[in-house]
């Protein structure tokens, strides 16, 4: 019993820690989204 209860918390540490990386991943994308928005303007009125 012990042996399987291990198994599973290892899978459900596993799960957690994947989605916590999927929305690490979703965080920066986001990020990066919002500041090409901001700075890709900015560096166009710079230039011109």
């Amino acid at each position: 019993n012990n042996d399987i209860s291990k198994t599973t918390d290892y899978r459900d540490e596993y799960i957690m820690a994947k989605r916590s990386v999927l929305n690490t991943k979703n965080i920066i994308s986001s990020i990066h989204d919002e500041l090409q928005h901001i700075v890709l303007p900015t560096l166009g009125d710079y230039h011109a």
